[in-house]
């Protein structure tokens, strides 16, 4: 009410006039403004897009983007006459290439019109382009598209909007996804383009994505597990890693799936295939895979990764007790798996055995950072201290390491405080 009273007051009136006039004289301005920059455009388009048309290159192109998005409405008129009057050489290529660099959404549901009259090889990069760079408006038109599954058309539409329409949107295309009714080659790609982009928890592809037989489709799917992790992809997981179906897998293409694995781990409900992976080490030769399938169960929590990844070591350590190198490597790995009480005793027997002798000059920075991690680990401070200031490491160089738990309870001591720069 009060407010009200207010607006009603004489002295009210021309305070809401005036606020009217400033609102219509900056909509006039911003007016005034486009339709400046549309005529100019229209000239720049009539004076370089013929030697645009004639040679499209780079140095042709770069001259019309000064005046985007505005170039794409007298291009866009370009196309539509092109469309009208067919000619040899066709310059819709050329046409469509100046619009991938200068479209915004208003563009977008322009082309996205003319889409059914652009020629066969043209159609499914215009329809890609358009969704691309539309909004709400081509999104729906677009939708249109789907009816026409199994299509060229109908996929390139259901693939370009799963990669453009916000995330809650994707799950409204969830029911296209049929896949004996796409190109699975094809659609690999989407899903390892899929991996990049954020998703609803609830968006979860068919099971029937593990059925399916099509090497490029299944690396996508693999890619796309590895960031957006299912709950029943973990047979699917594992038949990869370990190739129970003698597939010849690649070394590459186990190890993308056991990322993958690792990353899904929490959303499994048993654990049973960490039970699996335990006993493949066991049966697998030691390789490269193996290892790497120790270290996943080791961040797991698993404790027979850290075992199967320090068995070798500690082997060697101990047939070469005088072996200096063979010691530091143990103890380097046993910082690594978060043995450091180990670590520290190793490092400090081996490191005082090379005292006074002419080995302990070959002792390099990285050795004695390691040592002093482990110290820091093993909650010996004094020794910490004494073995990074021996590694002499400069601060820019140990600033990636600052974070590291095991320095963490030392950063305001010294000579912690002088070597792990504070960040910006």
């Amino acid at each position: 009410m009060l407010a009200l009273a207010i607006l009603l007051l004489p002295s009210a009136a021309p305070l809401l006039q005036q606020a009217d006039s400033g609102f219509e004289m900056l909509k006039l301005a911003l007016d005034q403004r486009t339709a400046q920059r549309r005529q100019a455009a229209q000239r720049a388009w009539a004076e370089l897009g013929p030697a645009y048309l004639a040679q499209p290159s780079r140095g042709t192109l770069a001259p019309l983007l000064d005046y985007a998005p505005e170039i794409q409405q007298p291009v866009l008129a370009a196309l539509a006459d092109a469309l009208s009057k067919p000619s040899e050489p066709s310059p819709i290529p050329s046409l469509l290439q100046l619009l991938e660099s200068s479209l915004n959404p208003t563009g977008a549901a322009q082309l996205l019109a003319q889409v059914p009259q652009l020629p066969n090889l043209q159609q499914l990069p215009a329809l890609r382009m358009a969704i691309a760079h539309g909004g709400p408006r081509s999104w729906s038109q677009a939708k249109t598209y789907l009816s026409q599954l199994p299509s060229a058309l109908g996929q390139t539409a259901l693939e370009s909007l799963l990669l453009a329409v916000p995330p809650a949107a994707t799950l409204e295309l969830l029911p296209y996804i049929r896949f004996e009714r796409l190109d699975l080659g094809v659609f690999g790609a989407t899903l390892d383009a899929l991996s990049e982009r954020d998703l609803p928890p609830n968006f979860q592809l068919p099971a029937t994505a593990y059925e399916q037989s099509d090497p490029e489709f299944l690396s996508g799917l693999v890619v796309y597990l590895s960031t957006h992790p299912q709950a029943d992809a973990e047979n699917f997981l594992l038949d990869r890693i370990l190739d129970r179906n003698k597939l010849g897998l690649s070394s590459e293409a186990r190890q993308e799936a056991l990322t993958a694995y690792e990353v899904g781990a929490a959303t499994y409900r048993w654990r049973l295939g960490l039970r699996q992976l335990t006993r493949a080490l066991k049966e697998l030769p030691r390789s490269p895979l193996s290892l790497n399938i120790a270290w996943s169960l080791h961040r797991l929590g698993e404790k027979a990764g850290k075992n199967y990844l320090l068995a070798r070591p500690e082997a060697e350590a101990k047939r070469n007790p005088d072996d200096w190198r063979a010691q530091f490597a143990l103890a380097k790995l046993q910082v690594d798996v978060g043995e450091f009480g180990s670590a520290y005793r190793n490092y400090r027997k081996t490191l005082e055995s090379l005292e006074g002798t002419p080995v302990i000059k070959r002792v390099e920075s990285m050795d004695y950072f390691y040592a002093a991690r482990a110290a820091a680990g093993a909650k010996h401070s004094k020794e910490a201290g004494q073995w990074l200031l021996a590694a002499r490491l400069r601060p820019d160089v140990l600033a990636k390491y600052r974070d590291l738990p095991e320095f963490q309870p030392y950063l305001k001591k010294a000579p912690f405080n002088r070597l792990f720069p504070v960040a910006d």
